[in-house]
């Protein structure tokens, strides 16, 4: 028997990209897998099992699913969280005003604390408050 000489050269070892490339592909696969799972059965366990091994989410009628089983779930009250959407406001109303009236921080502050009759040290610490919340929520990607 004659043998025959492939077209392709296959490499002995993958480089660090092919590996790379063939980590992504099962990756890929893996996820259709369990999104056809999904798919097919409706069964809210086989998207949880979706979801925590990194599967996105861009169908509608997903999303929807996922809405009424967070509904379900009991809210946990935080003494934090009023004081939080109090902070959170003042920061908005503050950097709003300032870039609006061309004002420093410090008079926006003034003109808010005069505004809406509160003292400037509470206004400056909402402030202060509210601009740590906003930055640990969505810290700036370099």
């Amino acid at each position: 028997m004659t043998k025959t000489k492939s077209f392709i050269e296959w490499p002995e070892k993958l480089d660090e990209e092919q590996e790379k490339d063939d980590q992504n592909h099962l990756k890929e696969i893996h996820y259709s897998a369990l999104w056809d799972d999904f798919y097919i059965t409706k069964d809210p366990q086989s998207l949880a099992i979706y979801i925590r091994a990194g599967g996105d989410i861009d169908d509608k009628m997903t999303r929807d699913i996922l809405a009424s089983l967070l509904d379900k779930v009991p809210y946990k009250r935080s003494r934090k969280r009023p004081f939080a959407h109090k902070s959170i406001d003042t920061y908005l109303d503050i950097e709003l005003n300032r870039h609006d009236l061309n004002l420093s921080i410090s008079k926006a502050i003034v003109h808010y604390s005069e505004k809406n009759d509160l003292s400037d040290e509470t206004v400056k610490s909402r402030y202060k408050s509210g601009k740590k919340w906003l930055t640990d929520a969505f810290p700036r990607s370099v």
